[in-house]
């Protein structure tokens, strides 16, 4: 699934009007090294677990079963916009 949300949280990540993301399943994908997280709790009580690259510092986990790669960090944007 590729979208643009414009909650609070992604406003304040992206510091633009919203957030582009992709989600792709973690069992479609194959990672290497260890990620960094960032935790905070939402308006609606529930924790947000965000993971990032340690060396570069881009977004890639959303949730636990879903990575949530950032376009900018793409090598091709191709396919991705608003339909």
């Amino acid at each position: 699934m590729a979208g643009h949300c414009s909650c609070r949280s992604r406003r304040e990540a992206s510091g633009t009007g919203r957030g582009s993301h992709l989600m792709v399943p973690k069992a479609a994908t194959t990672i290497t090294g260890a990620a960094r997280f960032y935790e905070r709790t939402a308006d609606s009580g529930n924790t947000v677990r965000r993971g990032f690259c340690p060396r570069c510092g881009a977004a890639v986990y959303g949730w636990p079963e879903m990575l949530v790669p950032r376009p900018a960090t793409w090598t091709t944007r191709s396919g991705f916009g608003p339909r």
